[in-house]
């Protein structure tokens, strides 16, 4: 009867049994960092002002793309937040639903908020966290827009729970990128960064947002007979959604670490659980491909053009498939043994195995460093030899090769093209078991690969590898020529190369 008489009260006693829980958490808590403070921290460890905390972490923001975007999604999301929680009360009344209405929203988002924190990386998966934050904060904008203009408190209810859950895995996983990719002495401003940026934002929006609302006042708008709410705090929340999500898609510009990577293929490598695709990432190097036929003069122009980019006072990484590593030069041997038999499939699992190696050992080290890499045969070989010219279904074959290289793709593709009665009377010494294949498998495999680069111009350059070799350097040095003037590389004195073509 106590309770039936005073219902606030049994809410204060739930409240002060969590304040309980909490402290007796804390009290078992035998040491809560291990790490050593450091000069620069105890240098810092007077409280810092807000302005000049606000200060000093701009100055580090201008040095760090992706923190700029994670501060400006943050902010975002904080500003989207707080409208909500100083329009909660009056959204509430717009619903007709009272104090009951009031704390079921209220009590939602923390739900919500927990939720998200809990849950939300154990169900990314290999799912770019970069990615996630951008997203997260659109969803999160998205579902506030949709929540301001829903007229039934159950379905915003709901609304309420998605939105705190997208907010709960933002936060997360943006303190968990903080943490992680700042370097040590800088965590700590850039935490005090953001925390006092928050309050900020908090403080404004909480007392800007009724103040908005107010000025708008009630309104309906009449469509088709039916009367749609426009009063200022549908319209304030509404605002506020969208501007959430648009520095949503900001932040993700900002922080995408896969930009060769497609979204739904990230998606989809995280909900199979699959190997993720990192692309090229954000690395500074360049990747250059030649590909072609046997006897298409690859060797010849692989050197011509190492020796072109490296006058420039650029690095540049020599390589070859297959066999560029001591793994690959025994799988090598194995390939292209005249008297090996091979099934297709097991010879296209060969090339990947080999090719999976030559990426983390060789291929993706270089170009972050800021190299040139410069390969003979890379992914399309697999395809036109294994798909074209052994008949593999081409989807198997490419998923092998995509599983090898995490998606990595070269910045551009050169294609010797030559007839294969011309390209085998040019090759010299004993064939091996590719080159000693039939006419019409090197016609296939041909076809195969100016198909594909038919299907792709940007990133292909296809040449007639019957003209002189200093024509086809001519030419295929141009095209290079541009892609070098929009890299920004770092120029630096060369480094021996890691591997030799031999093919």
């Amino acid at each position: 009867s106590f309770f039936r008489t005073n219902p606030v009260n049994l809410a204060l006693y739930i409240d002060a049994l969590t304040f309980l829980i909490s402290a007796l958490t804390i009290v078992n808590l035998s040491q809560i960092s291990s790490a050593r403070p450091s000069e620069d921290s105890t240098e810092h460890a007077e409280q810092v002002g807000l302005v000049r905390s606000i200060a000093e972490g701009v100055r580090f923001l201008a040095r760090q793309r992706w923190l700029k975007g994670l501060v400006l999604g943050i902010a975002g999301a904080t500003g989207a937040g707080a409208a909500v929680i100083g329009l909660s009360q009056r959204f509430a009344d717009v619903l007709q639903g009272g104090n009951a209405a009031y704390g079921t929203l209220f009590g939602t988002v923390f739900v919500g908020l927990a939720s998200g924190m809990f849950l939300g990386p154990r169900l990314m998966g290999s799912f770019s966290r970069r990615r996630a934050v951008g997203l997260g904060i659109v969803a999160c904008g998205v579902t506030l827009s949709i929540e301001a203009i829903v007229p039934n408190l159950a379905l915003a209810v709901l609304t309420t729970g998605i939105m705190g859950f997208w907010a709960g895995l933002v936060w997360v996983v943006s303190l968990t990128l903080v943490g992680s990719e700042v370097t040590d002495d800088m965590r700590g401003r850039t935490f005090a960064f953001i925390y006092n940026l928050m309050r900020l934002v908090l403080l404004i929006m909480v007392a800007a947002a009724p103040a908005i609302a107010g000025v708008i006042g009630p309104h309906f708008i009449t469509i088709s007979g039916e009367q749609i709410r426009a009063d200022g705090v549908t319209v304030t929340l509404f605002g506020a959604g969208i501007l959430s999500a648009v520095l949503g898609l900001v932040c993700y510009r900002l922080m995408d670490d896969r930009p060769d990577v497609s979204l739904w293929a990230d998606l989809a490598a995280a909900l199979r659980r699959d190997r993720p695709q990192v692309g090229r990432g954000t690395i500074a190097g360049l990747f250059i491909v030649f590909e072609g036929g046997e006897g298409a003069g690859k060797s010849t122009q692989v050197r011509r053009l190492a020796e072109a980019i490296e006058a420039l006072g650029h690095e540049v990484v020599v390589t070859f498939e297959p066999g560029a590593t001591v793994t690959g030069k025994r799988l090598r041997e194995v390939l292209l043994d005249r008297d090996t038999t091979l099934s297709p499939m097991a010879e296209a699992m060969l090339y990947a195995a080999d090719r999976a190696q030559h990426v983390d050992s060789v291929i993706r080290p270089g170009i972050e460093r800021g190299a040139v890499v410069i390969s003979d045969r890379y992914v399309d070989s697999s395809i036109a030899y294994q798909a074209g010219g052994r008949g593999l279904p081409e989807d198997d074959v490419r998923r092998l090769s995509l599983i090898a290289t995490g998606g990595l793709r070269p910045d551009l593709t050169i294609l010797l093209d030559i007839p294969p009665e011309v390209g085998l009377t040019r090759l010299t010494g004993p064939a091996d078991r590719i080159e000693t294949e039939t006419i019409q498998f090197h016609h296939r495999v041909r076809r195969t690969f100016l198909a594909l680069a038919g299907h792709n111009r940007q990133r292909y350059l296809i040449l007639d590898a019957q003209s002189s070799p200093e024509r086809v350097h001519e030419v295929l040095m141009a095209r290079v020529l541009q892609l070098l003037l929009t890299t920004d590389l770092p120029r630096e004195n060369t480094r021996p190369p890691l591997a030799q073509a031999s093919r």
